[in-house]
């Protein structure tokens, strides 16, 4: 993981799935994840994420 901007909150994920499915599932378990987290401490998060090759993106 690389910090982008920080005051934006922007970072840069190296994954290496398997497969196409791999990842969408990679994704969606971090994003919940996330949003979890975010909510066990009562905030809200904007997440977005994007395939740089492909142009998929993930919310």
């Amino acid at each position: 993981m690389r910090c982008l901007n920080r005051l934006e909150g922007r970072y840069r994920l190296a994954l290496h799935p398997e497969s196409a499915e791999h990842l969408d599932r990679i994704l969606h378990h971090l994003l919940d994840e996330m949003q979890q987290i975010a909510d066990s401490h009562h905030c809200f998060i904007e997440a977005r994420c994007k395939d740089l090759d492909t142009g998929l993106r993930w919310d």
